[in-house]
């Protein structure tokens, strides 16, 4: 059963053949969704669509307990960027959430597939150094899924 098009999905709008475009087109069209139990974020403009994964946070110094830890992740963090695939890039941000951003040039115009496919094979792509974060001691836990805008 074909679908009628235009099709309104979330922030987006599909047409007949399954190119995307803003639903509201003054503004970029953002989603977000959770991978591993970790909060992402997603913001489309154009053909280009960013990715901003909140891989974690680094412990408080408030908490007693958390010295040993925070010692150990801020020894191991300088050495991340260089593990990191080039499409991938590290940010610690002020409140301590350690983000991963990347950004991903889509066919013009987006095809709902292609977006799709892009940010699965870039999310499998993160799995091995979100499991060498966690061996760090970031772990995904206690992440507020407040932020500031994406910052590829």
């Amino acid at each position: 059963m074909p679908i009628d098009a235009p099709l309104t999905l979330g922030p987006f709008v599909i047409d007949g053949l399954g190119h995307i475009a803003p639903r509201l087109p003054e503004q970029r069209a953002r989603f977000s969704f959770s991978f591993r139990a970790r909060p992402l974020r997603a913001l489309l403009s154009g053909n280009e669509l960013e990715l901003e994964a909140v891989a974690g946070r680094v412990p408080s110094t408030g908490q007693a307990e958390a010295h040993r830890e925070r010692s150990l992740i801020f020894g191991f963090l300088p050495r991340l960027p260089a593990l990191l695939p080039p499409e991938w890039r590290v940010v610690l941000a002020p409140d301590h959430r350690l983000l991963m951003l990347s950004k991903i040039l889509l066919a013009e115009p987006p095809v709902i597939t292609d977006l799709l496919a892009a940010i699965t094979l870039r999310l499998l792509a993160l799995a091995p150094y979100l499991d060498v974060l966690e061996e760090a001691g970031i772990r995904p836990g206690a992440i507020s899924g407040a932020g500031g805008t994406i910052r590829v």
